[in-house]
């Protein structure tokens, strides 16, 4: 998003909160959904994301979500604010100091693994969390089921297909085959999993470096599900050292390995994205169907 400055509704509900004004403001890029700034009060730094026209829980759910990743000992930025508000909804977090030294990539990468592999030995009774999430501005529905393949196709994949035909996204030709792969992916995926925390938005935009040189996680969507879904995730668009992969695969929970590997998750990553920005996804998405129809 366009850099702009904090609006003064947001800044003086914060100096409210904080007890004395923002001293310095530098507006930072903080992905396509919101605005982000470091923001100084005092001696203190802290990270700002705010947006004006935010869905109501934005940043309630992403607290949740980075709360949820720290109580199992993920690092992630703490959450210290947030408010969603009709005159502009914020999220206020410890802001991470960058690393200023190099760093050694195959050291960091197996420590990304370590970190995530640990994070998915958190298990829990049932597939999703006690409470919603996002995906940039996707609502996400986790009410638990029993099986994994019930919450991704019913919870994942089924609200995409409904928002895919009331939008007249695709071609009843297009569209006849993603319900069909709706239906059948199911079947593809493993029945013996226990369900695993998850960062649930694992991208390579969506980790940070500090100045330790040590992985620090941003923007989550956390929930209990598949672990090779957050892989998937890492694995869709690049970013991530061959040697997170590599560890992760010696530390992963024990599971019966998907035939399809990461095919179904990608798909719906697909989805998503030729929903939210259009046809230059559609022939990936489509590709990707195929072979479960």
């Amino acid at each position: 998003m366009t850099l702009i400055q904090v609006p003064p509704s947001i800044r003086q509900r914060l100096t409210e909160g904080l007890g004395q004004p923002l001293d310095a403001v530098v507006p930072t890029p903080c992905g396509d959904t919101c605005h982000g700034a470091r923001v100084a009060v005092g001696h203190d730094l802290y990270f700002l994301k705010w947006r004006d026209d935010a869905p109501d829980g934005l940043f309630a759910t992403e607290a949740a979500s980075l709360n949820r990743l720290a109580a199992a000992n993920l690092r992630v930025p703490a959450p210290l604010a947030w408010e969603d508000h009709a005159d502009g909804s914020f999220l206020l977090m410890e802001y991470i100091t960058p690393r200023e030294r190099e760093f050694d990539l195959n050291t960091f990468g197996r420590l990304m693994g370590e970190r995530i592999a640990a994070l998915h030995s958190c298990t829990w009774t049932h597939f999703g969390a006690d409470s919603p999430a996002f995906l940039g501005l996707l609502p996400l529905d986790n009410t638990p089921t029993e099986r994994w393949a019930t919450f991704f196709v019913e919870r994942r994949l089924r609200p995409l297909l409904t928002m895919a035909t009331q939008a007249g996204t695709f071609d009843r030709r297009d569209l006849d085959k993603i319900a069909r792969f709706v239906e059948n992916v199911g079947k593809w995926l493993p029945d013996d999993l226990k369900p695993s925390l998850l960062h649930g938005n694992l991208m390579s935009t969506h980790y940070l470096i500090d100045s330790t040189a040590s992985p620090v996680f941003i923007d989550p969507a956390a929930f209990w599900g598949d672990p090779e879904f957050d892989v998937a995730c890492a694995s869709f668009m690049g970013g991530f050292p061959a040697t997170f992969f590599e560890t992760w695969q010696e530390l992963r929970p024990a599971t019966t390995p998907n035939p399809m590997g990461h095919a179904p998750y990608h798909a719906w990553l697909l989805l998503w994205l030729t929903i939210e920005f259009g046809g230059r996804y559609r022939k990936d998405l489509m590709r990707m169907v195929n072979p479960f129809l």
